[in-house]
């Protein structure tokens, strides 16, 4: 039938002495650093490649680089003209108050600085 042979004599393993060496194996942070350095040069060769000013890229790339690049000169446009707006009106404002700070008092024309009463109407027909 079944030839298994079964050892019922239940020993504990021998202990180690101290002229057994442990068995060596690489410590995690080597293993680590050995990971770290295969991610860096996988991450170089997907860098494209660059010779007499040509880079190299997939077609899918080019779009995006170049739609970023027209992208910045837009926004740069854009920043330029509204900072253009903006120093007009304030120098035209500073004009006005200069102008303003130059005329006399508007007691001059004849106003005292007292609001008129102001125009009403008679009750006619109201009760």
């Amino acid at each position: 039938m079944n030839n298994i042979h079964v050892d019922h004599d239940h020993q504990p393993p021998p202990a180690p002495d101290a002229a057994t060496p442990e068995p060596v194996g690489v410590p995690e942070a080597v293993q680590a650093a050995a990971v770290a350095e295969r991610r860096a040069a996988n991450a170089a060769k997907k860098t494209p490649v660059q010779a007499n000013n040509v880079v190299w890229v997939r077609a899918s790339d080019v779009m995006a680089r170049a739609g970023a690049i027209l992208s910045k000169r837009g926004i740069n446009a854009q920043e330029a003209r509204s900072r253009r707006v903006r120093s007009a009106i304030g120098a035209g404002a500073r004009a006005v108050g200069r102008h303003v700070r130059r005329l006399p008092p508007l007691r001059a024309f004849g106003r005292n600085g007292t609001t008129p009463e102001p125009v009403t109407r008679s009750g006619v027909g109201m009760t």
